[in-house]
């Protein structure tokens, strides 16, 4: 689980494992980031996801926001 966040709009961008899921306002980002934890441990309580064993990839939003050149 991630959220990216950068300088402008005031907001980032939540994953779980590489996969972008959603927009998450600046001050949410520790809530959402908890709920998508506890929701991937439930799905895996469940059998429904397994925890990859492979390195992510997550490329960055193309372009990128003003202000972050040079941080991909």
């Amino acid at each position: 689980m991630a959220i990216f966040a950068g300088k402008g709009k005031g907001q980032g961008i939540s994953y779980v494992q590489g996969e972008r899921k959603a927009i998450v306002p600046a001050k949410s980002m520790l809530d959402a980031l908890l709920s998508e934890c506890r929701t991937f441990a439930e799905e895996v309580a469940r059998g429904e996801a397994t925890l990859k064993n492979a390195a992510v990839d997550i490329k960055p939003p193309d372009p990128l926001p003003r202000g972050m050149a040079g941080c991909a």
